[in-house]
């Protein structure tokens, strides 16, 4: 019970007082990361759009799986440091080259998609 209440003062004493101005200054910053977030998917559609109408990927193989797997990693990065814009937006980074690989593999099936480019020749 004693360590509860030693804790429990220790925490109290290292809290620090609400500041409006700088809860107004995180919020501003996230507003600005998240109108970045908006104008970078705004640049993405017309690419998605073209590779859905056309069923036809637009990255190539080597590229959709770094893309993938950089942006996943950029996502859990952003995740452990609680920043909601760059979650987001790594987040649907990673689903950019799903949506082209998925035309890849059905145009193509996953048997072109492990050979090796020098191969396919």
């Amino acid at each position: 019970m004693q360590i509860k209440q030693t804790l429990q003062k220790k925490i109290v004493a290292n809290s620090k007082p609400f500041n409006p101005k700088k809860h107004t200054k995180i919020m501003a910053n996230e507003l600005i990361g998240m109108a970045g977030l908006l104008l970078i998917f705004i640049g993405w559609l017309p690419g998605i759009v073209d590779t859905i109408k056309t069923k036809e990927p637009g990255m190539k193989k080597r590229f959709m799986v770094s893309y993938f797997l950089g942006s996943s990693f950029l996502a859990i990065y952003a995740w452990q440091l609680d920043s909601k814009p760059f979650i987001i937006l790594n987040a649907l980074a990673a689903i950019v080259p799903i949506v082209h690989l998925y035309y890849y593999l059905k145009k193509h099936g996953t048997k072109k998609l492990l050979t090796p480019t020098e191969q396919l020749k």
